[in-house]
């Protein structure tokens, strides 16, 4: 058969039948294992934001897709069977004993809606509340785009850890003791981005960058509605955009050339007359949006 007329006869097979295809013969092998229904069978079965994935890992030979749906299905299987193997590696950083975010405490309008080392107007609590208030750091774990390190933060310093044999590459001191826990580490090539207690700033984590400086991203421009800064949840990277989730509003970086590219707040509250429904607020750098669409 043509190839052509081979690839639209593949194109109705399922996974069984397209995996068997690969291993009847050469011609077979090539067009099965390179055709394109392995990059939906991996968006299907195991999430979009794959696609994203490959793009940020720079690989662009013909089987990449048959090879991550065989490595994601593995994964898979291994987990639901319990065949993981657990690795301890002691060389890592324990995590901060304690953070002082307080339960009852007011948040400061800093980027990374960082709480105040004691709540004002607040006097003698007992042991009880106390110890309440008293939180246990539990870190933060990001792995890096290409897999083979992984960022470990424990409240103050940040490892770069080799995934294979648990080795350190890396340690970055970011000069805070971090006063809330939530996901607060993002990467994408190699650039890590760490959310501090007033500002976000990036490193570039490699050995051979080790004597750069961190570059610090300029303050957000929350929308003029905002009673309070929200408190923050977490910290990704979504294609070209640096995200800060906060708990009423998102905020969006470029990762190339760090501009803030604008918040989006989210209201379910009482409208002005003459709007009914839920809405958005946009707040960007060149120009405010206040109602459901989004004006730059």
């Amino acid at each position: 058969l043509r190839t052509d007329v081979l690839a639209l006869v593949i194109s109705f097979f399922g996974v069984s039948a397209l995996a068997i295809a690969c291993s009847l013969n050469r011609q077979l092998c090539y067009a099965g294992a390179s055709h394109e229904h392995w990059r939906w069978f991996v968006l299907q079965f195991f999430g979009v934001y794959y696609d994203d994935y490959m793009r940020s890992v720079e690989v662009f030979d013909e089987f990449r897709w048959r090879r991550l749906f065989i490595y994601i299905r593995q994964v898979h299987q291994n987990v639901d069977r319990k065949r993981g193997v657990q690795n301890v590696m002691p060389q890592l950083l324990r995590s901060s004993a304690t953070s002082s975010a307080g339960l009852n405490e007011v948040e400061s309008p800093t980027v990374s809606g960082a709480l105040p080392s004691s709540p004002s107007g607040v006097g003698s609590t007992s042991p009880r509340l106390s110890l309440r208030r008293r939180r246990r750091y539990r870190g933060s774990v990001e792995l890096a785009d290409n897999c083979n390190v992984f960022f470990w933060e424990n409240g103050r310093i940040v490892q770069v850890v080799q995934a294979s044999d648990g080795r350190v590459l890396r340690e970055i001191d970011t000069g805070q003791t971090f006063r809330r826990y939530f996901h607060r580490l993002a990467n994408v090539r190699n650039r890590l981005f760490v959310c501090l207690n007033d500002c976000i700033k990036m490193w570039e984590y490699s050995v051979e960058d080790s004597d750069k400086p961190p570059v610090e991203l300029p303050p957000p421009q929350r929308p003029p509605g905002l009673a309070k800064v929200g408190r923050p949840l977490e910290l990704l990277v979504h294609r070209r955009r640096l995200i800060l989730l906060e708990s009423n509003c998102c905020l969006l970086w470029d990762i190339d050339t760090f501009e803030f590219i604008c918040a989006i707040q989210h209201s379910d509250g009482v409208l002005p007359a003459g709007m009914s429904g839920g809405g958005s607020s946009t707040s960007g750098a060149h120009g405010v949006s206040a109602d459901t669409g989004v004006s730059r």
